[in-house]
């Protein structure tokens, strides 16, 4: 299945570029050693799973993007988890972190969930 993604097209040369560092969900301090780690070593591209509480989802994104500044890329993935009223809702409170992407937000296609045929 090809992902869908909000943001820009993900096979695009820009979007391709950088280096990607995958974060695993933890503590702020946690998350805050492994983006200290991934920008020590070169990248900027951060990827982090979302999709599992919107809450605990926010402060994941909210403690990543502290940690990372504005500079660096930070993508999320919430593999379907959200219907597309609970990916609009989270996109918006999320809208200050500048996300570069979020790869499948929503399980259904695109042109079903625009026309809300799945709430």
């Amino acid at each position: 299945m090809t992902p869908f993604v909000v943001g820009r097209d993900p096979w695009s040369r820009d979007a391709m570029r950088g280096e990607l560092y995958y974060l695993a969900r933890g503590s702020r301090d946690e998350l805050s050693e492994q983006c200290a780690e991934g920008l020590e070593g070169g990248s900027d591209v951060f990827y982090l799973k979302v999709g599992i509480d919107d809450e605990a989802d926010l402060a994941q994104v909210t403690a990543v993007r502290e940690a990372l500044g504005e500079g660096p890329r930070l993508r999320l993935d919430a593999n379907g988890a959200w219907t597309p009223r609970q990916a609009l809702r989270f996109l918006e409170r999320a809208a200050e972190y500048s996300l570069d992407l979020v790869e499948q937000p929503v399980r259904v296609p695109l042109s079903r969930a625009v026309l809300g045929s799945n709430q």
